[in-house]
Protein backbone atom coordinates (compact mmCIF):
# COMPACT_ATOMS: atom_id res chain seq x y z
CA UNK A 1 0.00 0.00 0.00
CA UNK A 2 1.32 3.45 -0.87
CA UNK A 3 0.71 6.33 1.27
CA UNK A 4 -0.69 9.54 -0.41
CA UNK A 5 0.94 12.65 0.77
CA UNK A 6 1.01 15.60 -0.96
CA UNK A 7 4.06 17.54 -1.42
CA UNK A 8 4.47 21.59 -0.78
CA UNK A 9 6.10 23.37 -3.60
CA UNK A 10 8.94 25.65 -2.72
CA UNK A 11 7.74 29.20 -4.51
CA UNK A 12 11.10 30.00 -5.86
CA UNK A 13 12.39 26.80 -7.56
CA UNK A 14 9.06 24.71 -7.56
CA UNK A 15 10.54 22.07 -6.54
CA UNK A 16 8.94 19.87 -3.70
CA UNK A 17 10.29 20.89 -0.19
CA UNK A 18 8.48 18.24 2.09
CA UNK A 19 5.72 15.74 2.27
CA UNK A 20 2.91 17.57 4.34
CA UNK A 21 1.44 15.06 6.64
CA UNK A 22 0.24 17.54 9.32
CA UNK A 23 -2.56 20.97 8.71
CA UNK A 24 -1.23 24.21 10.75
CA UNK A 25 -2.79 23.02 14.24
CA UNK A 26 -0.23 19.57 13.95
CA UNK A 27 -3.14 17.12 13.77
CA UNK A 28 -2.74 14.06 10.79
CA UNK A 29 -3.85 14.94 7.68
CA UNK A 30 -7.07 12.93 7.75
CA UNK A 31 -5.96 10.95 4.31
CA UNK A 32 -2.61 9.88 5.88
CA UNK A 33 -3.88 9.00 9.00
CA UNK A 34 -6.40 6.60 7.59
CA UNK A 35 -3.68 5.35 5.25
CA UNK A 36 -1.17 4.93 8.31
CA UNK A 37 -4.41 2.98 10.19
CA UNK A 38 -4.60 0.76 7.55
CA UNK A 39 -0.98 -0.03 7.20
CA UNK A 40 -0.43 -1.27 10.62
CA UNK A 41 -3.81 -3.42 10.05
CA UNK A 42 -1.83 -4.82 7.27
CA UNK A 43 1.34 -5.44 9.61
CA UNK A 44 -0.57 -6.78 13.05
CA UNK A 45 -0.89 -9.96 13.74
CA UNK A 46 -1.79 -11.73 17.10
CA UNK A 47 -1.05 -15.29 15.91
CA UNK A 48 2.75 -14.70 15.84
CA UNK A 49 3.55 -16.31 19.69
CA UNK A 50 4.78 -12.52 20.40
CA UNK A 51 3.28 -10.44 22.95
CA UNK A 52 3.78 -7.85 25.09
CA UNK A 53 2.14 -8.51 28.07
CA UNK A 54 2.12 -11.51 30.33
CA UNK A 55 -0.58 -13.61 29.56
CA UNK A 56 -0.50 -15.30 33.29
CA UNK A 57 0.55 -13.47 36.37
CA UNK A 58 2.32 -16.26 38.52
CA UNK A 59 4.42 -19.47 37.07
CA UNK A 60 4.54 -23.00 38.22
CA UNK A 61 8.65 -22.37 39.17
CA UNK A 62 8.38 -21.68 42.55
CA UNK A 63 11.98 -20.04 42.02
CA UNK A 64 11.08 -17.69 39.19
CA UNK A 65 7.97 -16.65 41.11
CA UNK A 66 10.12 -15.62 43.82
CA UNK A 67 12.86 -14.01 41.64
CA UNK A 68 9.86 -12.24 40.00
CA UNK A 69 8.42 -11.23 43.53
CA UNK A 70 11.87 -9.55 44.69
CA UNK A 71 11.99 -7.36 40.90
CA UNK A 72 8.99 -6.24 41.50
CA UNK A 73 9.08 -5.35 45.03
CA UNK A 74 12.63 -3.95 44.06
CA UNK A 75 11.32 -1.94 41.52
CA UNK A 76 8.36 -0.46 43.23
CA UNK A 77 10.43 0.30 46.93
CA UNK A 78 13.56 1.33 46.12
CA UNK A 79 15.25 -1.31 48.40
CA UNK A 80 17.49 -4.33 47.80
CA UNK A 81 14.36 -7.40 48.19
CA UNK A 82 16.36 -9.36 50.78
CA UNK A 83 17.61 -12.92 50.25
CA UNK A 84 15.82 -15.68 51.83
Amino acid sequence: MKLNVSKSANPTTGSPKAFLRRDATGHLLPQYEKDLLELAQESHSDDDGNSAFVSRPTSKDELAERLGEDVVKTATSGEQAEEK
